[in-house]
């Protein structure tokens, strides 16, 4: 806020609140609130496809009669940190963005979706924190 503003009788804005629908992702013990606009479906893995993931340099799914390449979670959204892998843990659910063409992340769990208000960087949803993610920009296969 400038002097101007102040001496225009301006009030400083109010923090970025927002209300949203909101999907929620358990990924390696954290829970992460992703727009329900980033994501344009979710559904189980086939059995025992995920252990083929550790076995292949390629992650590959298929949805709807097409072929979903699977990368990293912390590529898909912008995370501010990435929490370590547990040893022997596979991730069941594979999310497909929105807009970004046969493109996906495996995730633990899925919750919602649901509604809820943003205040900075969290939301609260059924007594439980989310840190608020959106898709990162440099997503690719």
């Amino acid at each position: 806020m400038t002097s101007e503003d102040i001496s225009a009788g301006r009030q400083p804005s109010a923090p970025a609140v927002h209300e949203s629908q909101w999907v929620g992702v358990l990924w390696r013990d954290s829970r992460w609130a992703l727009p329900l606009a980033q994501v344009a479906a979710v559904f189980r893995a086939a059995a025992g496809g995920e252990a083929k993931v550790a076995e292949s340099l390629l992650d590959l799914e298929v949805h709807a009669g097409e072929p979903v390449f699977v990368v990293p979670f912390e590529n898909c959204f912008e995370v501010s940190l990435v929490p370590q892998a547990l040893a022997g843990c596979s991730s069941p659910w594979v999310l497909v963005l929105a807009g970004a063409t046969g493109l996906a992340c495996r995730v633990d769990e899925i919750v919602g979706p649901f509604h809820a208000v943003a205040k900075q960087q969290e939301l609260t949803y059924q007594g439980q924190v989310w840190v608020v993610s959106v898709r990162s920009e440099q997503v690719h296969a």
